[in-house]
């Protein structure tokens, strides 16, 4: 490639000193020649950053790196200052507990350099535990056994899987930043922003996807919470979601998200008949 854009890693932070270095480490380890890192520290309640700082001393010569710390926002909003003040052409989304492999940046920006009208490369990620064990190779057709890897070689396909099956995350994407930023970014009144993002991306038709496992999403409790409250403040922001953006699509898209506008409308219903079922029980 004679002439290679800037690529921007942006990392929101927050507790995860455990996993920063490898997150860190796999991005200096990435050959990809013209690189930046971008770190905000979310308000950690865990003040002792003192393993980014040094991790930062020591590999300071070898890239441009910046760090900020302030007041916690919320990882929506942070997503959105981190694209903000980067400097690349290119922006690489990567959570402070997840790291890069493959060594894919190089290939990546190739394909995104030939396809200039698209907004978004999306690629597999391996699945790993919190001791950093792999539990699943690939993200599509193995931990999520219901995805179809066919469908995401096709704009078709596409559509359909995020739209009925969208759960990749982590570091699975690099974005034009331009046209992330243009496009209005991340939802930030949503808790889920990325399946509100990346159904505007389709229905703009400018996704491709990359056969590869890019990365390694963390699997740990953070992750996950069976926390009633919290669960019932997904389904209705996945309802919000999906009135949103249905009007975007033509038919037979449109039917799809209009069906999943229903779904989670009536377990929005349902959702305190099945708590006060689960209350009852255990006093039984």
């Amino acid at each position: 490639m004679p002439n290679n854009p800037l690529v921007s890693f942006l990392i929101p932070y927050f507790n995860h000193k455990q996993y920063i270095s490898l997150t860190l480490d796999s991005i200096l380890n990435d050959t990809y020649p013209n690189k930046e890192i971008v770190i905000i520290n979310d308000g950690s309640t865990d003040t002792d950053i003192s393993v980014i700082n040094d991790w930062i001393e020591r590999n300071s010569n070898t890239l441009p790196i910046n760090f900020i710390s302030r007041e916690n926002k919320g990882v929506t909003k942070t997503f959105n200052e981190l694209a903000r003040i980067s400097k690349g052409k290119y922006i690489v989304f990567c959570d402070s507990d997840d790291y890069l492999i493959n060594n894919t940046i190089s290939e990546r920006v190739s394909i995104l350099e030939k396809n200039q009208k698209k907004m978004v490369l999306i690629a597999d990620t391996s699945i790993i535990d919190d001791k950093g064990k792999t539990i699943h190779k690939s993200s599509i057709g193995e931990w999520l056994k219901y995805s179809n890897r066919e469908n995401y070689f096709s704009d078709d396909g596409i559509r359909y899987e995020i739209i009925n099956r969208w759960s990749l995350g982590g570091t699975c994407s690099m974005m034009n930043k331009k046209l992330f930023v243009e496009s209005g970014g991340y939802d930030e009144s949503l808790i889920l922003e990325d399946w509100d993002f990346y159904l505007r991306a389709a229905a703009d038709n400018t996704i491709l996807y990359f056969d590869q496992q890019v990365g390694a999403y963390r699997l740990h409790g953070d992750n996950f919470s069976s926390n009633s409250k919290k669960n019932f403040k997904l389904l209705q922001c996945l309802h919000l979601t999906a009135k949103k953006n249905y009007k975007l699509f033509d038919k037979p898209y449109k039917k799809y998200l209009l069906r999943k506008k229903i779904s989670y409308q009536v377990q929005i219903i349902l959702f305190p008949l099945k708590h006060l079922s689960r209350m009852f029980r255990g006093k039984l």
